[in-house]
């Protein structure tokens, strides 16, 4: 069973980002219940349209896409390079990511097998569901920008490298 990577910087990470996202106040158990692996969230939304645990790996990737809603990914298993809104970051368990609407988003060579609890919120906009990509379905429209409290994971471990490396 792989652990958790820094469960309490991790679910502080997420409670500030949805706080910041929603103005509501948020608490995530980094104790996962004891099986270190799963975040749990309790929080509003307007709606959950879905809630799925996703599985992909070097031969099924995950397309780069976007939604007419926002979506979550909680990783709980796999190290994986991110391809977001143009920029790549490296993912790990105990990290999240926020896509709002319209961000492309998708891990199209995966370095290994990783799996994420995926939450879709409401569709907005034209209100398409699933996978839209802009070949078939146009330019994506951008509604949300993820709040900077939800990319502190990321830019601390950029520092680390940084200064690794150095």
């Amino acid at each position: 069973m792989q652990e958790l990577v820094d469960p309490e910087g991790a679910a502080k990470a997420i409670e500030d980002a949805l706080a910041e996202r929603f103005g509501e106040t948020f608490a995530v158990d980094p104790k996962l219940q004891g099986l270190n692996e799963l975040a749990r969230i309790a929080g509003h939304w307007t709606e959950v349209i879905r809630n799925e645990i996703c599985l992909f790996r070097p031969d099924k990737p995950c397309d780069y896409h976007f939604h007419d809603g926002d979506e979550y990914w909680m990783v709980f298993r796999g190290h994986f390079t991110l391809d977001y809104d143009g920029n790549k970051y490296d993912m790990r368990p105990g990290l999240m990511m926020a896509a709002g609407m319209g961000f492309e988003h998708g891990s199209v060579n995966p370095e290994e097998h990783f799996e994420a609890v995926v939450m879709a919120m409401q569709l907005e906009g034209q209100k398409r569901d699933g996978h839209l990509n802009r070949e078939m379905h146009g330019a994506p429209v951008k509604n949300r920008e993820v709040p900077d409290s939800a990319m502190q994971p990321f830019h601390q471990a950029e520092r680390q490298a940084a200064s690794a490396s150095a």
